[in-house]
């Protein structure tokens, strides 16, 4: 891999090794994020965010994945009944996804995460919106399913039977 490396950062003309630190800082983002992920479904939200900072503080400043940071940590501040900090959370996870036009499931989730958090505070108006506005960015089956189930709901619509 390193012989590899060099003959392609040669070819680039980055410095001898620069493309296997990438490939290695990318790795223990992801493994951030994994761990955070993990935490997350135990309940440890506190290790959560600790992860979540640890796979920021790790990366690259224009890196679309901060999405996904502030996404997970919106959803360990919601669980926790935080909601002033997950809409926080929500809103910076939005407001990078602009920036860095990204799309996929994190920003799904952090719309569906920011409705949430309006749901809670009783403004069903708003909540419905970014119910909709979180289908626009390709969700993950659940996430569709949720969000759609929520629109339903805030529509007056009849609940869906189990799928």
């Amino acid at each position: 891999m390193i012989f590899t490396g060099f003959i392609v950062s040669l070819l680039l003309g980055a410095p001898a090794g620069a493309l296997t630190r990438v490939s290695v800082k990318a790795d223990a983002v992801e493994a951030r994020l994994r761990a955070a992920d993990a935490a997350l479904d135990k309940a440890d939200y506190e290790r959560a965010r600790d992860e979540l900072a640890a796979a920021e503080y790790e990366m690259d400043s224009k890196d679309p994945r901060i999405v996904r940071v502030y996404e997970r940590r919106g959803a360990a501040y919601l669980r926790e009944g935080r909601i002033k900090e997950a809409r926080d959370a929500f809103t910076r996870a939005i407001a990078s996804a602009s920036t860095r036009k990204a799309d996929g499931p994190a920003v799904s989730r952090a719309y569906a995460g920011m409705g949430l958090c309006l749901l809670k505070q009783d403004n069903k108006e708003f909540a419905l919106k970014f119910f909709k506005r979180g289908l626009a960015f390709a969700p993950d089956e659940g996430t569709r399913m949720f969000l759609e189930d929520h629109i339903r709901e805030l529509e007056g619509g009849e609940p869906e039977p189990l799928r």
